[in-house]
């Protein structure tokens, strides 16, 4: 009998068992060294939203997998039973994200024939301490609970993780209070600025926060004042299934997007950071190109147009598309051109 075909999609949307957070433990620490973030530059990653990621990379999550893949991680193996009395057990959940971008990415970046010949690396510290995830080439101890890499020539970090329970923070009672147009509070922040602090190390502008509850998905970068800014999205671990964005999808995402190309992995200004939902008008094949996974799609005919010159960068022809105009399924995954 054939083997049922599954998808990436399928994988990335399991449900999780809810996990028991039972730490009285409610006070967060700040340390003076970290990297200084005004609460007025903490705002809603509002791109960051499955419309966006299925316009973009929906050919590669629902391609169709006919053998297993290796590596794949077991919720009832992992997760089942697990309870949260201290921050380390959080890592649990740590070494789960570990061990399904390990199975996962990979897939899809041969799907891509992205960077084939750079080994991507998974590094985290488990509940027992027994080894510790480190920022590659930083020779300095770090606080620091999960690390992806690419180990080319020159090593490109892609996504950094830190571990809290939800006991001491939650990342959705600072969006709830910048959806009521509030700033957050000086404590609800500082995890935030310990991860730009390894973000900044790192030299990547993509981290997240992992608690018993909620996976936040962040993106860093500066302003024209020069000060640091965060975008952050707060994804509940109680979400599953092929309709919703899932924390799986959210961290999948992140190191798709870091792999695409050092130039949208590092950490940038504002006015020369790519937005996750910009496509490219590419006049000699009439299709638009999603400026991080390449995907091309034809361009409607409200969109047949010549592409305008962008006024702070005349290099630049860019062509905003919304993506919810554009159709999937235009073409198969496939290596870049």
């Amino acid at each position: 009998m054939a083997r049922e075909a599954t998808t990436l999609r399928r994988l990335l949307s399991q449900r999780k068992p809810d996990i028991p957070c039972l730490t009285t433990a409610t006070k967060n620490t700040a340390k003076n060294d970290w990297v200084k973030l005004h609460k007025k530059n903490v705002t809603i990653w509002k791109e960051f939203n499955l419309d966006t990621l299925n316009a973009s990379y929906g050919h590669v999550l629902d391609f169709p997998i006919s053998e297993p893949l290796s590596d794949v991680p077991s919720i009832n193996q992992t997760l089942e039973s697990l309870t949260v009395n201290s921050d380390l057990d959080v890592n649990n959940l740590i070494g789960w994200n570990a061990m399904m971008m390990r199975a996962t990415f990979d897939f899809a970046r041969s799907l891509l024939g992205l960077k084939q010949g750079s080994p991507s690396s998974h590094v985290f510290t488990p509940p027992d301490k027994s080894t510790l995830a480190k920022i590659p080439g930083y020779p300095k101890r770090l606080q620091v609970d999960h690390v992806i890499s690419l180990l080319c020539n020159l090593p490109q970090n892609l996504v950094v993780g830190l571990g809290r329970t939800s006991k001491k923070w939650r990342g959705v009672d600072i969006t709830c209070a910048l959806d009521r147009g509030r700033q957050p509070t000086g404590e609800q922040i500082w995890p935030l600025r310990q991860l730009l602090a390894i973000c900044n190390i790192a030299n990547t502008r993509y981290g997240y926060i992992q608690t018993d509850k909620e996976f936040v998905a962040c993106r860093f970068n500066k302003n024209a004042g020069e000060e640091w800014k965060v975008a952050i999205v707060s994804i509940p671990l109680g979400n599953f299934g092929e309709g919703v964005l899932t924390a799986d999808l959210a961290l999948w995402w992140l190191c798709m997007l870091a792999a695409s190309s050092r130039d949208n992995s590092e950490i940038v200004s504002e006015e020369n950071m790519v937005e996750i939902d910009e496509w490219e008008v590419d006049e000699f094949q009439d299709s638009v190109v999603h400026k991080y996974s390449k995907y091309s799609v034809p361009v409607p005919e409200l969109l047949q147009m010549p592409p305008f010159q962008d006024q702070g960068n005349p290099a630049n022809p860019a062509f905003y598309v919304n993506p919810a105009d554009l159709a999937i399924g235009a073409n198969p995954p496939g290596p870049e051109h």
